[in-house]
């Protein structure tokens, strides 16, 4: 458990401005959720207490926000409890079932997702983009995940962070039709989270990645997830359904006059899915299909490898249905 020792240090290393009274057990600083005063930047209306190593408690008396140690530390980190706990005690799978037991949250209940026709006021009023000036320690911390993340992908497109809610600590990566959020990934920030992508419950299988902005002049891209397709360009796409199926390819043939390319993981799954398109669509022989060698997938090739145009690589290395076929067997 965290002593007093450790809590004073996090404190005074983490939050500016911090007051210590009561025998140094008892922290007044500005609170990192709400940003406390606007008028005064000398006010100090969060408050932490230390009465002992299990218990040590905050609340604010400017907004809502109360909790305990594992919390605050959690949300200063940008990790999830688990973690949390993990860090701040010896690890023990007896002690975090328990702890996280008694935190439970009746989800169902307590968290709703957003209204499934247009997702624009969800993105306003639970996310911060890159453009916010943030309020507090929480949402500086939370942007820094942001700006690293976009960096480290090479993004191009929009991606917010979810701050509150349902899909609070997750990045949200949205896709607009006529200016509208129709439909968006929730990707988990910290690696323990599960699952990895929580979705909005929405009929997405009409819904194209970047339909509004295909160059009919140019191939359109279907990739295995959404940051490859970015890494594409505006010709990238993804099928954001079960699967790729004849429905989606035809919808596609509407807005390219080259042809549609079909480049997916470089993976078992990948192989596979590739080999039903070859043998079960009816688009099969109109089909290109692209393989990718020694990266995972194109995001990754575009953060790792030396290429800049993607698009132009994939579309100069694509093959034919029949070259696909051979180079399933081994012989090109």
């Amino acid at each position: 458990m965290p002593d007093i020792s450790f809590v004073y240090s996090f404190v005074q290393e983490n939050f500016p401005n911090v007051l210590v009274s009561r025998g140094g057990s008892h922290f007044n600083f500005r609170c990192p959720f709400c940003g406390d005063s606007k008028k005064s930047a000398t006010k100090r209306r969060f408050h932490l207490q230390f009465n002992s190593e299990d218990s040590i408690f905050f609340n604010c008396f400017n907004c809502p926000a109360t909790g305990n140690f594992y919390d605050l530390y959690a949300v200063t980190k940008g990790i999830d409890s688990e973690e949390a706990f993990k860090e701040l005690n010896k690890y023990s799978p007896e002690l975090i079932q328990r702890k996280l037991s008694t935190n439970k949250i009746d989800q169902k209940k307590t968290f709703d997702f957003p209204p499934t026709s247009n997702f624009n006021s969800f993105l306003k009023n639970e996310c911060l983009s890159e453009s916010h000036v943030p309020k507090g320690m929480v949402e500086k911390t939370f942007l820094d995940h942001l700006k690293r993340f976009k960096e480290e992908r090479k993004i191009t497109s929009d991606v917010f962070v979810c701050t509150k809610g349902r899909f609070q600590k997750r990045f949200i990566i949205p896709i607009y039709q006529d200016d509208v959020c129709v439909f968006f990934q929730g990707r988990r920030i910290v690696e323990t989270m599960e699952p990895k992508y929580l979705n909005p419950t929405v009929e997405k299988e009409n819904i194209i990645l970047n339909k509004h902005m295909f160059d009919k002049d140019n191939f359109i891209i279907v990739t295995e997830g959404i940051l490859d397709a970015d890494s594409l360009g505006t010709q990238g796409t993804t099928c954001l359904g079960a699967s790729i199926n004849d429905e989606f390819i035809e919808q596609l043939f509407k807005y390219t006059n080259k042809g549609v390319v079909i480049a997916l993981d470089n993976d078992e799954t990948g192989r596979k899915n590739i080999e039903k398109i070859l043998k079960y669509s009816s688009y099969n022989k109109k089909l290109n299909y692209f393989f990718l060698e020694d990266y995972k997938d194109l995001n990754k090739f575009y953060v790792e490898s030396n290429v800049s145009d993607v698009y132009k690589y994939v579309v100069d290395n694509m093959l034919s249905y029949l070259e696909s076929h051979l180079k399933l067997r081994g012989f090109c």
